[in-house]
């Protein structure tokens, strides 16, 4: 993988691993970002905590939602006999009223219209599966950090927001 960076932290609601990764980012190059995906999930599987709160990944991905790598990650698509499933917690729980996309790559943005690239979603959260008691699921999730503030963006990508259940159902 290009980079990626876990911790873990004794929470109240238990055990919790983060984990925030940046892949490749040429459009071209899905063939290297399906490795790195696959380099990453088997780093995050193996650090996760066992019967703790589920993992978190995020990132900069670079990659659309219908693409291999993504689909990878949402257990849509194989690589060889390997297999892992997360949510993607924008299609659990975004807003597709408020934004449709859920684009965090707009040429909204200046910094990120100088790129000539088209608007798309390639930042995520992706959780593992929730726990049988619910602890773990997305409940909602936008995109943040969307606007200028006195003529300055935050960065070239827009952010996204996710809250997940730290309470069991019930």
């Amino acid at each position: 993988m290009r980079a990626a960076l876990t911790v873990q932290i004794d929470a109240p609601i238990g055990r919790l691993s983060l984990t925030t990764t940046h892949l490749n980012w040429k459009l071209h190059q899905s063939d290297t970002r399906v490795r790195q995906v696959g380099t990453l999930a088997e780093h995050v599987l193996r650090l996760r905590p066992r019967g703790g709160f589920p993992p978190i990944v995020v990132g900069d991905f670079n990659a659309e939602p219908d693409s291999d790598e993504i689909r990878f990650m949402r257990g849509l698509h194989a690589m060889g006999d390997r297999g892992v499933y997360f949510n993607d917690a924008w299609l659990v729980a975004g807003d597709p009223a408020a934004d449709p996309q859920g684009a965090t790559w707009s040429n909204r943005n200046p910094y990120a219209r100088t790129a000539f690239e088209p608007n798309r979603r390639i930042d995520y959260i992706f959780t593992g599966y929730p726990r049988e008691d619910g602890v773990g699921l997305v409940e909602h999730c936008r995109v943040v950090c969307n606007d200028e503030h006195q003529g300055v963006w935050p960065s070239d990508h827009f952010g996204l927001y996710a809250e997940l259940r730290t309470a069991p159902v019930g």
